[in-house]
């Protein structure tokens, strides 16, 4: 009877595992991260109701949005390596399950923001899993310009942080928007590089498939970084004029680029990878910088 005991909470532990797995966790986590700093400059409150309650309701639909993603492409997911062990292409777990499941917590997500948070947060989070969901995903499959596309819901999370307090978008809210769309071009494209072959076989077609060269891809890393710097200069004019904001941020972004520069010109997989690393170092610095002189 123990026995029996012990391998039906090892599979209640195990079928859970797999559910914790199809929200992609790391995914989740940097959502919450830039959902947080939009609450935080947007001068909300940290520890009360409406701040556990907008991240709860944000991961939940994120990470119900990333069950739904993992449902409706399970099928390319059985074709590259680096996805084929998921629980869905895998076999360890039916569709419809992944599908109840990814329904459930994003409604139950979007209804926290809703009734406790306010409507305008509830509203942004909804066009961020229909944009994923029905644009981004299905787009992967017909157009390089899905990456560009699926840089607009990621952008969002600290526009949902920043109207969860304030109840509108307003200038430091479009910043850190611009901020986190043309950050992502470097970064997306750099994936999209170290795994273009496994891409190719499933048919996705990012730039680096469509374009084997890598002209396309060199040419929006570096647009990408620039733009970012460009941004900077934009709230240095508009938004906040202190010095030594613009300067630790240009210096930021000036590493940045300076990898993105490496990687256009040799277009190597080792490159793509520093440059990889390097937009995963430059998100949490830049938005450190931004908590600190924008508050």
């Amino acid at each position: 009877m123990k026995n029996a005991n012990r391998i039906h909470s090892d599979e209640i532990v195990m079928f859970m595992s797999e559910l914790l797995s199809l929200t992609k966790p790391r995914v989740v986590l940097m959502v919450l991260i830039t959902t947080f700093g939009g609450y935080y400059l947007a001068g909300g409150e940290i520890g009360e109701l409406r701040f556990w309650l907008t991240l709860a309701g944000v991961a939940l639909s994120a990470g119900g949005t990333m069950a739904l993603n993992q449902f409706m492409e399970s099928d390319i997911d059985r074709q590259m390596k680096r996805t084929m062990h998921r629980p869905l292409p895998s076999g360890r777990m039916h569709p419809m399950t992944a599908l109840v499941f990814g329904c459930v917590i994003t409604i139950v997500g979007l209804l926290i923001l809703w009734r406790g948070v306010n409507y305008q947060s509830m509203i942004i989070t909804t066009l961020i899993v229909i944009g994923y969901l029905l644009v981004y995903t299905p787009l992967k499959r017909k157009s390089p310009y899905s990456s560009i596309w699926g840089s607009i819901p990621g952008a969002l999370p600290p526009v949902i942080g920043w109207v969860a307090v304030r109840g509108e978008i307003q200038a430091v809210a479009i910043l850190l928007f611009a901020i986190l769309f043309f950050w992502q071009l470097p970064h997306l494209l750099a994936i999209s590089w170290i795994y273009r072959r496994d891409y190719s076989r499933a048919g996705i077609k990012v730039f680096p498939v469509v374009d084997p060269s890598g002209h396309s891809t060199a040419k929006i890393v570096i647009a990408g970084c620039l733009l970012l710097a460009l941004t900077f200069c934009f709230s240095y004019r508009i938004i906040h004029p202190n010095h030594w904001h613009l300067l630790i941020a240009l210096l930021l972004t000036g590493v940045y680029f300076t990898y993105g520069w490496q990687f256009a010109r040799q277009k190597t997989n080792k490159s793509a990878r520093r440059l990889l690393l390097t937009s995963y170092l430059y998100l949490p610095a830049i938005l450190l910088t931004e908590l600190l002189f924008l508050v």
